[in-house]
Order: structure tokens, then sequence, then C-alpha cells
């Protein structure tokens, strides 16, 4: 059943209010959640400075953060998330209050987006598609993200907006003009996360083909306009991918990001892992924690997915074989590391390891939302009439009561993440004065080095609020790094920075500690105790303060009031220190230089080991590794002695952890037990396993012993204790 079919035209104020009532209604949905307060959302630096942080985006290359780093894809912000926020920015507009801006523009954009959609194809009537447009503006996937990482939905709310300009091509509309309207909807896609924005052209490609009429002339003229406004971030993807670190094989694993990934989640539009990640704090993202376990919302979300098949099912054939074939396109993408969904795919049963592999980019299989969504909302807005019509004409006596219960569905969904509010955990005024006047006084003081943020966490959740980047991220004027949950510098520098907060949070940091600050180049330190201890599980203030003093590090100045062990009771001081300290401390390394300055003489060092091994080096030298071949082959016999470490053992980390993520030693052919490719952050010229060049341990007097209780086991809800190895 498709058309209008009202009694009486309408007057102007019902077309006004049918016009502008949804709008206002998705407007103010934006603007009441957590009034005041910004949320972290995608990147600090779009509420903080974001014409600086376009700025820094012109350059593939930062020199000033996580100790040198190849933006990741920080050029996406270009357009148009960047330039709105910039906007906003140079009128003086809150903050806070440019953030809902910018998710009410997202929610209009994705309604208006699927309602002229459902027009244009003359999908279901006036009331289905204002109940199936509001289903997709307030889909569970859309509210999930809202107030988290609004960059990964953006591209699901101009899904509609890149098929729209290709519906009328049948009807003799040019094909250039289809493919080029087409083109400039992508363009307003942006490109902060390449695989959300490649997921949006697949329902258009299936559209084209499915076609009976010069589908391979459009299908051209459309690939040239897609690539032609893609050129733009294309070219820097390639050269990021071409000399990035694997940062991909470092972070989450396939078998965490599909979680979730079960058909029925998929058409639920729930299968975005991060909802159901928590802590001692409870669920990091409210609205996600409701969405997936809230009895009434899941069953009202099965309902709305019921009618949407019920639609498609029945759907006239002039849409209806792309949007089957879409559904059962997206559902495919989006489990595709479901064990039970890849089952038909893979021998295995699974498609995980290939997602930790050679698709390691598609790995979050959720952003693969879009092309499911779509197609059941398609089918809402035809099931409503059809079966509507069908109650009425067999005298069931509930068939009118179908348009009610969608609606009812929809604001179910809807009702319960707005009800706790789409805000992720952890939202904040400001960022405070302290960190602005701590990042002006190292620009000030700038010597050449670079600073040293510490104690790392894997986000810097503050007594303040849980900005998700870090405070002087969009402050610094100079070089700076943290270990932080995803680093995106080297192997090497990754491997340094666990070794100094492993030193930090022994409270002893001694002449190594120096050595090894020295080697990043760190001429000064900030101890920031302004963290939430208990949540980030960092060493306490005073306990880093002790290590830093150690080595030999003054505290130079100070900023901010007295936090840190106050505010935490169940954290306790060293008898007879004071229980707080400045929010801030800046602490000098003396005598650093840099490589080129240095005052190495003789030969290089030989070290066997891993990077973290030069802080066992007394002597001022150049070091090379010894399982770095080529460079030893380049010295032709000109090296110094050999020095013997055990720093590169062949040991199984975790890679959430920024401290204690590292088991037990394990001998050359004990298997790991995490199913992923990589398993410890490694230096580009070692193999994957480590190879030779790892320390590994031999069992002498015994075949095996092993515990499943051990404490040396990474990642399984405990504090690790390596010397508690079974043996």
């Amino acid at each position: 059943m498709s058309g209008d079919h009202s009694g009486e035209p309408e007057s102007r104020i019902t077309r006004w209010l049918r016009a502008l009532g949804p709008s206002a209604f998705l407007i103010a949905f934006a603007l009441v959640q957590q009034p005041g307060r910004i949320a972290g959302d995608t990147k600090l630096d779009l509420v903080v400075d974001p014409v600086g942080y376009l700025s820094r985006a012109l350059q593939l290359w930062d020199s000033t953060g996580a100790a040198g780093q190849l933006q990741n894809q920080a050029y996406g912000y270009l357009w148009p998330m960047g330039p709105f926020f910039a906007l906003t920015d140079l009128m003086s507009i809150p903050p806070w209050f440019a953030q809902r801006l910018w998710w009410a523009v997202l929610l209009l954009v994705s309604f208006h987006g699927m309602h002229t959609l459902l027009v244009r194809l003359e999908i279901g009537t006036r009331s289905s598609r204002l109940i199936a447009a509001f289903g997709y503006a307030l889909a569970p996937r859309m509210l999930l993200g809202l107030g988290a990482v609004s960059a990964e939905i953006w591209p699901m709310a101009m899904a509609p907006w890149v098929l729209v300009p290709l519906l009328a091509v049948g009807r003799g509309r040019d094909l250039w003009m289809a493919a080029l309207r087409s083109g400039v909807a992508v363009l307003m896609v942006g490109a902060v996360n390449a695989v959300a924005t490649g997921a949006v052209l697949v329902l258009p490609v299936l559209w084209i083909l499915s076609r009976a009429e010069r589908r391979w002339q459009l299908l051209w003229r459309w690939s040239v306009a897609v690539l032609a406004v893609s050129a733009w971030w294309i070219g820097p993807l390639l050269l990021l991918g071409r000399y990035s670190p694997p940062f991909l094989s470092w972070i989450e694993s396939a078998q965490v990001s599909t979680t979730l990934a079960s058909v029925t989640e998929a058409l639920r539009g729930t299968t975005q892992w991060l909802a159901v990640v928590g802590g001692s704090s409870g669920s990091l993202w409210p609205a996600g924690s409701v969405v997936v376990t809230s009895v009434p919302v899941v069953a009202m979300g099965l309902v709305l997915a019921l009618l949407g098949l019920a639609g498609l099912y029945s759907a006239p054939a002039r849409w209806g074989w792309f949007t089957r074939l879409g559904l059962l396109a997206g559902l495919v993408l989006v489990t595709l590391g479901s064990t039970t969904a890849a089952l038909p795919l893979s021998p295995t049963g699974s498609l995980q390891p290939l997602l930790d592999g050679a698709l390691a980019p598609l790995r979050n299989t959720h952003k693969f939302e879009p092309v499911i969504r779509v197609p059941l909302t398609m089918g809402v807005a035809h099931a409503i009439p059809s079966l509507t019509a069908w109650g009425v004409r067999t005298g069931w006596w509930g068939g009118r009561l179908v348009p009610a219960g969608a609606a009812a569905a929809v604001v179910a969904v809807a009702a319960g993440p707005a009800l706790v509010g789409v805000v992720q955990r952890g939202d904040f005024k400001e960022v405070p004065g302290y960190w602005h006047e701590a990042a002006d006084y190292l620009a000030e003081t700038d010597d050449g080095g670079r600073t040293l943020v510490v104690p790392g966490a894997p986000f810097p959740a503050s007594y303040w609020g849980n900005p998700r980047d870090e405070p002087l991220q969009p402050l610094a004027q100079s070089p700076w790094a943290a270990r932080n949950g995803v680093p995106l510098g080297s192997a090497g520098a990754t491997r340094l920075l666990n070794d100094v907060e492993a030193r930090l949070a022994s409270g002893y940091g001694g002449p190594e500690l120096e050595r090894v600050l020295r080697s990043l180049g760190v001429s000064r330190v900030v101890l920031r105790a302004d963290l939430d201890y208990a949540a980030t599980g960092a060493p306490e203030p005073l306990v880093t303060d002790a290590a830093l003093r150690s080595a030999g590090l003054q505290r130079v100045h100070e900023v901010g009031p007295d936090v840190g062990l106050s505010v935490a009771p169940s954290l306790r001081p060293f008898a007879g220190e004071p229980a707080a300290m400045p929010a801030i401390g800046v602490y000098e390394v003396e005598g650093w230089t840099t490589i080129a300055e240095g005052d190495a003489v003789g030969a290089p060092v030989i070290a066997t080991g891993g990077p973290e091994g030069v802080a066992m080096l007394e002597e001022r030298r150049p070091v090379v590794l010894a399982s770095d071949t080529r460079s030893r082959e380049a010295l032709a016999g000109r090296a110094g002695p050999v020095v013997i470490t055990d720093t590169l053992q062949r040991r199984e980390a975790n890679f959430a952890a920024v401290r204690s993520m590292y088991g037990q030693l394990l001998g050359s052919d004990e298997p790991y037990r995490a199913e992923r490719r990589t398993h410890d952050w490694l230096m580009p010229w070692l193999p994957e396993d480590g190879g030779s060049a790892q320390t590994t341990a031999t069992l002498s007097g015994a075949a095996s012993v092993q515990a499943s209780s051990s404490l040396v086991i990474p990642g399984v809800g405990q504090a690790a204790d390596p010397s508690a190895i079974p043996t």
C-alpha cells in the first residue's frame, strides 16, 4: 500500500505543524541533554580549540604529540564537523551549546533524509513515514553514539541523502546530475572514519545495480563523482596506511569488537560493543546499558525489527528487491565476526582471525549499521499501512491500532536512553584553568625537549570530569607525550613509556628512570594529581612523586588547587606526608640532551632485548638493538661492545592496560591465550611472534605447570602479579 489517502485537504496550520513539529521536537531532544555540561564527544579539541586543531590537521605528521605521530585520520575533521565547531567558536557560542547544536543538526539531517527518501519512493502514508523517519533518527545506534562518538554516526545520518538523488534516474533525469548530487552528499559525509564513510556507499551501489535501465552508465558516472569528492581524504589515508605503525594490532581484537554482533542485535541496531563497557563506576555509556539490557526497550526494538521484516516481505518489486538485498548485505557485514553468523563463510566457524589480519580496518563491523537500518526503516513505513488495511479488511479488531503500536515502539526505544541521558559518563563544565596555565608555562619555558605527562591512564578521568582526550592535547604549544589507551607512536616509544609507567608505579625510579626519560628526549615531567585514581588505577600522586625524586628530578613549578589523595578516602598517603598536593607539578630532567647534541663517543653499543633495555646502560653512547639486523649490517664492523638484557620477553600483553599489562614469561612454543595475530608491541623488523630475538622460559625437570587461577594472566578482571607464576 502506498500513497496518501486523506479525506480532506490540509490546512496551512496543519502543513506548518507537520513540517516544523518533528524538527522542533528533535532540537529540543538535543538541547535538554545535560545542559551546561560538556560531553566527552569524539574529540576534546573541537570544544577547546577547533581552529587550532584544524590547522594541525592540515599536516599528516604531528611533531608535538605522542613523541611524534602520524595523526590518525585527523584530516577527516576538515569537513564538515571541524568547520561547524570552528564557526561556533568564532561566534563565541558556549562549547556545551555548540555540542548540542551539532547533535540537533545530526538528528534533523537523519530524520529529514529518511523522510525524503520515503516520500520520493512513495512508501507508506504520511503518518507511517513520520513514524519510520523518527524511528531512524532515534534508532539505538543514533542514541548510543550521539553523546559519545557523534562523528561516527554522522555518516548514518547522511546515508539516506546519498541515496535520494539516484532514485529518479529511471524517470529520465540526467545521469550526470544524479551522480553529482549524490557525490555532493558523499562529500558532506566527511572522513573522520574511513570505514563509516565507506559504509554509506553500499546501498547506492545496490540500488544502481538493481535498476533495469542504464545501470552501468549511472554506475561509472557515480563512481567518478564519488572518487572526485573523496580524493581529499583518500590520499592522506593511503599515506597513513603506508607509514603509520600498526596501531590496529594494538587495540581491541575482533573477539571484543564483535561481542554483540549477533543477528538479533544487528536487527535491533545494538552491536556497538562500547555500549556494554563499564567499570567500578558503572557503564561508560549509560544510554547504551539501557538499550542493551532493559527488557521493555529490547522488546520494543524487536517489535520494530519485526515490523520492518514484515514490510520487506510484502514490499513491491520496484523497491522491494533492493531493500531485501540491502538487508542481507547489511546482516552479513555487521555479523562478519560473529561465530554463528560466519559458519557458512568460514570452515573454522569464525572470520575473527581475518578481521584481526588483512581485514583489520573492518574489525568494528557495527559501522555498517546504516546498510541494515535504511532497508528496515523503509519496511516499517510500508508495513504500518499494509497491516492496518489487512486488519480492517479481515475484521481484526486491532488493525487500526498498528500505527499507534508502531509509534509507541519508537517512543519506547528512544525513551530509555532519553531518560538516563545520551551523554557518556564524565561530563564536565570546562577544562580547569590550571591546565591552561600549565600549557602556557611549558610554552614560555620551552627548552626544545619533550614534556611527559604522568601517570598514564587509559582515559584521563579526573575529579572534574572525563574528557576522553588528554587535557593538554588541545592546549599544548610545545612537544609533549603521555601513555594513554591508544598510543599512536612507534612500538619502541610505547615500550619505553610502558617501562616508565612500571618504574613510577613502584615508587622508585632511580638512575634507570632518568636514563629512559633522556632516551625519549624528555626534559620535563608533568605530574597530574587531579586524576580519578580509583577509576584509572594509576599510582597515588605521592608514589609518583617519590619515584621522580628518586631519579634526581626536581619540582620547579606548581599550579592549581591542592587535590589528590584527599578526594579518595580509600587511598592512604605515606606516613607523615600530607594528604594532597597541587593539581599539577612540573619536574625538570637535569642534563638531558637531544640525540644530535649528545656527548656520545666511541662505537655504538649492541644491546640484546627491547628498547627499554637502554635504561640499563650507564654509558651515554648510541645504542643499536641486536635484533635490528639492517642497522647492524650498516655498521660494517664498527660496532662496540655487546650488552645482554632480557627486556624483549615472550609475554602476552593486555593492550587495554597502561600498567601491569603483561602475563608470565612463556616458552618458545607455548601458545598464547588470546586469539589474535599480535600479542606485544614489537619493532617493525621483527616477525609477528618475535622470533629468536625474544627471551623465553625453559622448564627444567617437569613437562608443564599450569594453574587456571594464575594472577599473571592479563585481562581476566584482577590485578596482575607477574611474580605469581604457577611454577
